[in-house]
Parts: C-alpha cells; sequence; structure tokens
C-alpha cells in the first residue's frame, strides 16, 4: 500500500524522482496449466513517473511473508503520462511485456507482491490468502487464495470511480483490492482507459435574492455531456437539460445538477424568491 513521499525533490537527482506516484493495479499467478503467464501491473496516477531505473523493483513473497523474487527494470518506460501502466512478465495473455522477469514466483494460495524503490523505500503493496507474516504495508491480505485463472485488481471506485489516484490506496488490501475473473494485463504503450470525473458547473442561476418566480439554470461539465440529473428541492433526481427553467414559489430554495456518471458531489444553487 501507498507510503506518503513528502520534500524529496531536493533531495534526489531527477531521474530518480520520477517513480514514487504509482500503485500496483494487478497481480496475476498464472494457472495451474500455465504458470508462466503470471505478470504484475503497476499504474501511475499522476504524469511524469516513467523514469523506473535504476531504482524501482518488485518483490515478490510467498505464504510463509519469505522474499522469494526480487527484480527491476533494466530501463525507464516509454510513456509518462497520468493513469499509464507498467506490465512486468513473460508477454502474459500475448501481451508483450513492458519489463520481463523469470516468472512461476506467486504462489496463488497465499502471498504477496511489493513495489520497492531505493530512493522513497517501500511504495505500495498487496497481500492475500494464508500469508502468515505479510509484509507491514499490505495491511489486511485480500482473504483467501486467488482462483485459478483469476487476479486480483485494484478499485478505483473511491473518490472518482473512472481514474486511478492517490487516495484509492488505503494501506488495507482487502479493501484497495478485488478478484477479477478475467485478468486484463495492460502494457506501457497502450492509451489508458480511464478518464478524469465530470466536473459539473453552473452558466447561469438566478439571483442569490430575486422577486421573479422563474428560475432558469444553464450547466455543463468537463469533460462535456449531454447527460443531467437535475434536483430541485426535495424533489429526486431527475433527467434534466441545459438550461433548466421552472416557475417556483416565494421563499427559499436549492438546486442541484451532476452529469449522469459523475461519482462526486453534484453542484449546487441556493437561493430565495420574495415579494416584489
Amino acid at each position: 500500500m501507498g507510503v506518503a513521499m513528502t520534500g524529496f525533490a531536493a533531495l534526489v537527482a531527477p531521474a530518480q524522482a520520477d517513480h514514487h506516484e504509482i500503485l500496483i493495479r494487478e497481480v496475476y499467478p498464472g494457472t495451474v496449466a500455465e504458470p508462466t503467464e503470471e505478470f504484475v501491473e503497476i499504474q501511475m496516477y499522476s504524469g511524469g513517473q516513467e523514469n523506473l531505473h535504476p531504482a524501482a523493483s518488485i518483490e515478490i513473497y510467498d505464504a510463509t511473508g519469505a522474499s522469494t523474487a526480487e527484480f527491476s527494470p533494466g530501463l525507464d518506460a516509454t510513456f509518462g503520462d497520468s493513469q499509464r501502466t507498467f506490465l512486468f512478465g513473460n508477454d502474459p495473455l500475448g501481451v508483450v511485456s513492458d519489463f520481463g522477469y523469470n516468472t512461476d514466483e506467486m504462489d496463488p494460495a497465499g502471498g504477496a507482491v511489493c513495489f520497492d524503490s531505493t530512493t522513497f523505500g517501500r511504495l505500495d503493496c498487496v497481500a492475500w490468502g494464508t500469508i502468515t507474516s505479510p509484509p507491514a504495508s499490505a495491511g489486511t491480505p485480500e482473504p483467501g487464495a486467488i482462483p485459478d485463472g483469476s487476479s486480483l485488481e485494484r478499485s478505483i471506485a473511491r473518490g472518482c470511480s473512472t481514474l486511478l489516484e492517490a487516495g484509492d490506496d488505503t494501506d488495507s488490501s482487502t479493501v484497495d483490492f478485488a478478484e477479477a475473473e478475467q485478468p486484463t494485463p495492460r502494457a506501457n504503450s497502450t492509451v489508458p482507459t480511464e478518464t478524469a470525473c465530470p466536473n459539473t458547473r453552473f452558466t447561469k442561476t438566478p439571483k442569490k435574492r430575486t422577486a421573479k418566480r422563474r428560475a432558469t439554470f444553464g450547466f455543463t461539465s468537463t469533460p462535456a455531456s449531454n447527460d443531467f440529473q437535475c434536483k430541485l428541492d426535495n424533489t429526486p433526481f431527475r433527467n434534466c437539460d441545459s438550461p433548466f427553467t421552472k416557475r417556483v414559489k416565494r421563499g427559499k430554495h436549492s438546486f442541484k445538477v451532476k452529469s449522469a456518471n459523475e461519482s462526486g458531489a453534484p453542484a449546487s444553487y441556493s437561493w430565495k424568491v420574495v415579494r416584489r
């Protein structure tokens, strides 16, 4: 799980500084029939984190908590924009790896994988199953063995459901990871599918204090959306379009709007209609 880093930029060379905003995204121990399909995938949640060599490394632990393998990328990655991934393995499931290693190291019954740095120390870990002494930074292991053919994948639903963020790491494997029946290895060259959560804002509102009983709201979102939901006072959210116009009674009112796929708080506005 992640470790907060502050004040390091001035202490290390730039080529070594840019790999500390990375989390483990997916681990796959292969199958009984094909153990060498094993892979580890890490992902940037900030841009400019592609400088992995020579400080970064992946370490694998068995069910007793003993380190069984450690490997480092021999070069930096090519693409460094936020949400890009780095794939460690032996071309798993037909996807060409960014960095190779001698696979068949993970124990699906119990174990751990950590992402380390000689510059920043331990940056992230995930543990699972019957591991007796998991790395301290892995938190509570994801319970049970990894089923044959499945992987453990980090959830990014926390905070923003469409974007990997630092807040997706809570230092608990059982909270941060879940079983994925279909492993999805993704190399650094693949364009990310993650997108920023929409941010809805008002373009037109009534005056905070007005005698006009006809209220009109304009709104937009970034990224652009054509699907919005609106809520006036105590009514439930309903599909709506911009501009939204409604005649209201005298008194205090509130209006909320969000894009249909927005996970954060909706845009909100309050006003009061008074006598002329």
